[in-house]
This record gives C-alpha cells, sequence and structure tokens, in this order.
C-alpha cells in the first residue's frame, strides 16, 4: 500500500480525490489537509511515501511547500496535481524537488498509473503544456503595480502615485502574490525579476 497524503483547499475535490484513490486498494490515505502550513507541521511524523498537492492553496503556494518540505526530506515522492498547464510552473515545480505534475483533467486510469510510476522512481512532467509569455500572467494594472512595489515603494505611496485606494492595491498585491506562487513580497519581487516582469 503507498501511504499518501493529499493537500488541496477544497475540501469536496480532497474528500473525491481520497475516495477515488482509496477504492483502487493501493493507496492509504494517511493524511488531508488544506493548506501548507498544517501540512509542513504533521508530516514528519506520517511517515508517506508520496504527497499529492495543489499550486493553488490560501497561505502558502504549493511550490514553496514542496521547497520546505525538500529541506527536510528527500525521500518522499511529490506530485503536483493541478488546474495550471502552462509549462513554467511545470519546470519550476521541477526545479523545486517535484517528481511529477499531473493536470486535473486527465482521466483517472492515467491519474493512477502516472501515480504508480512517481513512485516507482519515474518521474512526470508532461512535454506538451501551454507556453505563456510572463506578462501574461500578469494584467497591465498588476504589472504597474509590481514595478513600484519592487522599487520599495509602500502600498500608500503606489496609490497615491496611480490614484486608486489603498485598499484596491493591497488586493492586487496579493492577488500577485498568488499568481506568482510568492509567499511574501521578498519572494514576489525574486520572481518578477526571475520572469522579466520589471
Amino acid at each position: 500500500m503507498i501511504r499518501t497524503v493529499l493537500t488541496d483547499d477544497h475540501t469536496i475535490f480532497l474528500d473525491g480525490l481520497g475516495k477515488l484513490l482509496a477504492d483502487t486498494n493501493d493507496f492509504v490515505i494517511v493524511g488531508k489537509f488544506r493548506d501548507g502550513p498544517s501540512l509542513l507541521n504533521s508530516i514528519d511524523i506520517l511517515d508517506a511515501n508520496l504527497l499529492i498537492l495543489d499550486i493553488d492553496m490560501q497561505g502558502m503556494s504549493g511550490l514553496e511547500v514542496i521547497k520546505r518540505i525538500r529541506i527536510r526530506s528527500k525521500k518522499i515522492k511529490i506530485a503536483i496535481l493541478t488546474l495550471h498547464d502552462e509549462i513554467g510552473y511545470s519546470m519550476e515545480a521541477a526545479s523545486l524537488g517535484a517528481n511529477g505534475l499531473i493536470l486535473k483533467s486527465v482521466p483517472t486510469i492515467n491519474l493512477i498509473n502516472t501515480l504508480h510510476s512517481i513512485v516507482s522512481g519515474i518521474d512526470f512532467f508532461p512535454k506538451k503544456l501551454k507556453t505563456v509569455d510572463s506578462f501574461s500572467l500578469l494584467s497591465d494594472r498588476e504589472i504597474e503595480i509590481l514595478k513600484l512595489l519592487s522599487e520599495g515603494q509602500s502600498n500608500e505611496a503606489v496609490s497615491q502615485r496611480l490614484k486608486i485606494s489603498a485598499l484596491t492595491i493591497k488586493t492586487h498585491r496579493k492577488n500577485i502574490l498568488r499568481k506568482l506562487g510568492a509567499e511574501n513580497s521578498l519572494q514576489m519581487v525574486r520572481i518578477a525579476y526571475e520572469k522579466g516582469l520589471v
């Protein structure tokens, strides 16, 4: 039996995936989590063989979770299960130490077979994914705000500069963090430079 941990911030999807895997009799679900911090607090004691997680989660992205787990353990196999079909996410997940990326749209049999391959040591990253221009990740307004924030300007200063409310800037900033998979402003700026956004 493959000791499996699931992490996704959508409860219905989490429960459905858990049942689907358990019904194969090849997987035993030893933990289900709705966010990265909860997973990180418990992962060491679960003795899992496989971690399946989403990229977009509240509080901490799946990519950040991978990075933190790999500091502690190289043993557990990590599979990203996501809606994102852009090749950039696949490349970043691989560089951080994930063992595979699977689209949520794949047929069930493909999902099961791919998970078995990953557990047996065969990494899986689809070659036919969308190549997306970095700029299309963010709206024009978000890029404009990102450039000002990367210069060290505060929400209030950007708000005055662009003549929109500080609350709107805060909302844009939150969306930028989520889209770039960044946990904080420092990481946001680093990723923005890497992607050529600023």
